[in-house]
């Protein structure tokens, strides 16, 4: 007789995509209890892509902390799988993918997890993608480099994405830093010392040199100097190798970038014409909690264009900012901090800087201020979940560059520290700030960045956290009446009545120090000082400089040019 054999599969009936994205809701079959009904933002963004936008190229969402921004990206990518199209839901580290799968599960959407590498990803799941039976989710780098699983995409959707710019330019930079590759730096200042003065050389050898100092090697009146490098990098193990076969047939559109810590060789605007998986993908959906202006979207990501829809029925949580920089010395700011330190419970704080030498500077200005070392937590630590930082006490997670992407709500942390003023976070801009002079350009970066992150921990409209800024730049630009008119009002109310409040680290400290405590722990007391925010007028923001934006477009047409491609 005969065994049995497997019946066939049979081919499973397509679903027919409801009309909208909103209409896909309330036909999930699955949803979690919590996910009854969509929020009034959500409503809004989705009624207004399905009307006005779903044919654009490249499309920015902007939906507020604590709107719903994730579910809103997810619907419009289940929307649009279901229409037979292969979606792909990108995040800026696998810790952010996770909470975007659990999303997907709460509503009943289908996620594929991309994350990880070729050799720990599941090929199933790389299959659900592939065949569009579900929403890839992973990271930027899994689309942004020489081999990438995201290929064929349809529609990227790109979740934070002002902080995606370094993941999105890591494919075209070369970058070599100092204290963990010396022999590499060594080789590679080596082959580009031609194209260098005697001054710039002495320059990174001396410790003594301030750090904002970065120099231009002139590698374009000295070409021997790309074969020296390729004699370098092109043989070495370092993952520098794959961005320099990226960007050595055209060294014209690159900038070699020497400071006394690191080397970085790279375009000004990243070339994401000339990689397929981006370039071909008939819709692109850049989405932020704090969007700005567009044009450091199409810097960022190569566009020339971009459509911008955002939420009007933003929800902020409430931020009580201090400046104590400006009423003493930096040495008692972080001397505040400390006794503050002492009596807060839980013993949990965020601290962002714009660089790794200003955030180790500032940690160990933090640790000697505070009677007991509090625990570092680096973002290698958080990089596939928080629970090593929101599970601990006494402990500050410390990251530098990053300004969005990260979600702290209520109790997880109510302590975020701001150091250095975020104006210029990598090479290229400590450059183009310091030997160019453009400082004033990148004001608009560093706006948008204070205000993505004062939002860390204030993550829904009931939420708040004590927000302090310190350091004399940041001093300076919390003071600026004309940076202060820039900010949404909300956040300018919040900074100048936390201007007043600052004044109490100059005359009466303790009371300084009360009142911090009081406000995370009384309720009552909070609301005596969110009554008197909302009675704050301040000036209407003005509009954005017309120049500054349409200036973008020129300027990622002629890297393109430089590049090898057409404008």
């Amino acid at each position: 007789m005969s065994p049995k054999l497997p019946a066939f599969r049979t081919l499973a009936e397509k679903n027919k995509a409801p009309e909208s994205p909103e209409q896909l809701f309330y036909k999930l079959g699955g949803r979690a209890k919590s996910h009854g009904y969509l929020r009034g933002p959500q409503q809004d963004v989705l009624r207004e892509f399905n009307d006005k936008f779903k044919n654009v190229a490249d499309l920015a969402l902007e939906l507020p902390t604590g709107t719903g921004k994730t579910t809103a990206g997810l619907l419009i990518a289940e929307w649009r799988r279901l229409a037979g199209q292969k979606v792909a839901f990108l995040c800026l580290t696998n810790q952010l993918a996770s909470q975007v799968i659990e999303e997907g599960k709460r509503l009943g959407i289908a996620c594929a997890d991309l994350r990880g590498t070729k050799e720990t990803r599941d090929v199933a799941e790389e299959a659900k993608y592939r065949t569009k039976a579900a929403v890839a989710v992973t990271t930027y780098s899994n689309l942004f480099n020489v081999n990438p699983v995201i290929r064929d995409a349809d529609l990227l959707i790109f979740d934070d994405a002002h902080g995606g710019e370094q993941f999105v330019s890591s494919m075209w930079t070369v970058s070599i830093k100092r204290h963990t590759d010396a022999q590499l730096f060594n080789d590679v200042l080596s082959a580009l010392s031609p194209a260098m003065t005697s001054t710039q050389i002495a320059g990174v050898f001396d410790n003594t040199a301030p750090v904002g100092v970065v120099d231009q090697a002139d590698v374009q009146h000295h070409p021997e100097c790309i074969e020296r490098l390729e004699s370098v990098l092109g043989e070495t193990d370092h993952n520098s190798r794959y961005a320099w076969s990226q960007i050595k047939h055209h060294p014209e559109s690159c900038f070699f970038l020497v400071s006394a810590h690191e080397i970085s060789i790279r375009p000004f605007i990243s070339p994401t014409h000339t990689h397929d998986p981006f370039r071909h993908a008939k819709q692109r959906l850049y989405m932020s909690a704090t969007l700005g202006g567009g044009s450091d979207l199409l810097r960022a990501y190569g566009i020339q264009k971009i459509e911008i829809l955002r939420s009007q029925s933003a929800q902020w949580g409430r931020r009580y900012i201090f400046v104590p920089s400006l009423y003493c010395t930096e040495e008692d700011s972080y001397a505040f901090f400390g006794q503050l330190w002492k009596k807060i419970n839980p013993q949990r704080a965020v601290l962002l800087s714009p660089s790794d030498r200003i955030l180790t500077d500032s940690f160990d200005k933090i640790a000697a201020a505070t009677a007991k070392q509090p625990e570092r937590r680096m973002s290698s630590a958080i990089s596939e979940s928080l629970t090593t930082f929101t599970n601990s006490t006494n402990v500050i997670l410390t990251l530098a560059g990053r300004y969005d992407g990260l979600d702290l709500p209520d109790d997880q942390c109510r302590l975020l520290v701001l150091s250095g003023s975020p104006v210029a976070i990598n090479l290229l801009e400590r450059h183009l700030s310091e030997r160019w002079k453009l400082t004033a350009l990148f004001r608009r970066r560093e706006r948008t960045r204070l205000i993505q992150g004062m939002g860390r921990c204030t993550r829904n409209a009931t939420d708040f956290a004590l927000i302090f800024l310190m350091g004399q730049a940041l001093a300076d630009s919390a003071t600026s009446s004309t940076f202060l008119e820039e900010f949404p009002p909300e956040l300018a109310a919040e900074l100048t009545w936390g201007l007043e409040q600052s004044q109490l680290t100059k005359s009466a400290p303790n009371d300084f120090i009360d009142m911090a405590l009081g406000l995370v722990t009384d309720q009552q007391y909070r609301k005596q000082a969110n009554d008197a925010i909302s009675t704050i007028v301040v000036t209407e923001k003005s509009a954005e400089p017309t120049v500054y934006e349409q200036s973008a477009s020129d300027e990622v047409g002629f890297s393109r040019f430089m590049c090898g491609g057409s404008v």
